[in-house]
C-alpha cells in the first residue's frame, strides 16, 4: 500500500493525501469492529 502511495505522490498529492486518509480511516473501523466483536464474545 505505501509503494502505491509513493507512486501517487508525485502526480496527484491530493489524490494520494485522500488514499491515505481513506486508508486509515478503513483501518480505523476494521480496529473498532474487531474490538466490538472481542467484547462480544
Amino acid at each position: 500500500f505505501k509503494s502505491l502511495i509513493k507512486l501517487f505522490v508525485p502526480v496527484k498529492p491530493k489524490f494520494a493525501e485522500h488514499l491515505k486518509t481513506r486508508h486509515k480511516a478503513m483501518v480505523t473501523l476494521t480496529n473498532f469492529l474487531r474490538s466490538g466483536k472481542l467484547l462480544n464474545n
